[in-house]
């Protein structure tokens, strides 16, 4: 039969799949929704292209690493110059070099010899034995002064988008900043619904099936795995299954419950703004020193708006977290209106998104880190497989799973390859 079929058509399980299909694997994709994409799809308004809230590549990350070896093209400008920290409710330039550093007015003498030393040994860093060790704890013993300790704090909630950073592995929240200074980032022309329709070509145009709407009842199995059984009742045959989705939908469909049970899923609020005209456009980022805050002009870099027009992205890391809703808009329209004043006579659409999840799970030092977290292969469960932002030990947010799905497939392709060698 050599059949695989993914459940769950995000970014995890796409990737699963256009590996799969290319390596010459029959594979079907079933996802619940009607459309594809998962928290990557972009919804196109008045010519606007609204991702779900602030989304980036890493350009050293294992997410651009998959998307290169899959010959899809991701093309887009990356983000740098113009950009502030909100600082006890005013804003300041944000240091981005040595010379602004010692100039900025912002940080005390210590501080930026604490910063700059930061900065200098980031790279350096050997994360491997600060998988369990708390970013906060890591953190107070690197530096003494508040002003650094807040910047790198800052730095951090931006480059994994969770808050409160405390209890993170300082190894992840080290490796992603690695990441982030290490190529920047590329904000993507079309919105990341074109790397979902790229990967959507991939597994078709090499036989893969994709099939929408369509919700998975449970796994076929008896002594073995034998496929999936879909909502109607009808049974797909397979030898192998890639569940690509949260820590609950595998626990609904294995009965394995404590991944569900122990993840903590990250959240932001999010406030999409579309402009008609920028009215300052050398003023392209703000983000909080002490609020978890960040705003951005995603189109001064992107293709995502009009010509002449701006997309601007700002979200509060942690989400609501207890919070009124109304509250959490006003906070983010007042930094817009730091950032970008006047900006209210020029509005086409806004889209608040109060409590988006970000990621299916944080990666917490408790926890032991990336390296601790679930594996792609399930033990005890012979054919399936797991991918998606919570899996295997390489990546955060999107890069998780873009790694993960790669990985699920590369392992059913290298198990394939050797049956048939033993054959």
């Amino acid at each position: 039969m050599n059949r695989v079929i993914v459940v769950g058509g995000g970014l995890a399980g796409l990737t699963a799949a256009a590996y799969l299909a290319r390596g010459g694997t029959r594979v079907t994709v079933v996802e619940q929704s009607r459309e594809l994409g998962g928290r990557a799809r972009t919804s196109i308004e008045e010519g606007f292209s609204f991702n779900l809230g602030p989304h980036a590549v890493y350009l050293a990350g294992a997410g651009a690493a998959a998307l290169d070896e899959l010959g899809i093209p991701y093309e887009g400008g990356q983000p740098g110059g113009g950009s502030f920290v909100q600082h006890q409710g005013k804003l300041h330039t944000l240091p981005e070099g040595l010379v602004s550093l010692v100039s900025t007015g912002l940080f005390g003498l210590r501080e930026k010899m604490e910063i700059a030393s930061f900065f200098t040994g980031l790279q350096g860093v050997d994360i491997e034995p600060l998988a369990r060790v708390r970013f906060a704890d890591w953190l107070a013993e690197q530096m003494s002064t508040t002003g650094a300790r807040g910047l790198v704090t800052m730095l951090a909630r931006i480059s994994t988008y969770t808050h409160p950073t405390s209890d993170m592995s300082a190894g992840a929240a080290i490796r992603q900043m690695q990441l982030a200074f290490q190529k920047n980032v590329r904000y993507v022309n079309g919105g990341w619904q074109t790397l979902v329709e790229a990967l959507r070509r991939q597994v078709e145009g090499h036989g893969g099936d994709i099939v929408s709407g369509v919700s998975v009842r449970s796994l076929a199995r008896d002594s073995a795995l034998r496929g999936v059984v879909l909502e109607n009742g009808e049974t797909l045959a397979a030898d192998a299954v890639i569940l690509a989705g949260s820590p609950h939908m595998v626990a609904q469909l294995t009965g394995i419950t404590h991944w569900a049970a122990t993840r903590v899923p990250v959240h932001a609020a999010c406030l999409d703004v579309a402009l008609r005209h920028l009215p300052h456009p050398s003023r392209k980022a703000a983000f909080g020193l002490e609020e978890p805050l960040y705003a951005s002009v995603h189109s001064a870099v992107a293709n995502l708006a009009p010509e002449g027009s701006a997309l601007i992205h700002l979200a509060r890391y942690g989400g609501l977290q207890g919070r009124e809703a109304g509250a959490v808009r006003l906070e983010l329209e007042t930094l817009l209106d730091q950032l970008q004043p006047g900006w209210r006579q020029y509005v086409v659409k806004t889209r608040f998104l109060p409590d988006l999840t970000v990621s299916n799970a944080a990666v917490l030092a408790s926890q032991g880190g990336l390296a601790a977290r679930p594996q792609v292969a399930v033990p005890g469960l012979q054919g399936l497989f797991l991918a998606g932002d919570w899996i295997g030990p390489e990546g955060m947010i999107a890069d998780a799973s873009f790694s993960s799905g790669r990985s699920a497939a590369k392992l059913i392709l290298n198990q394939r390859e050797q049956q048939s060698e033993a054959a």
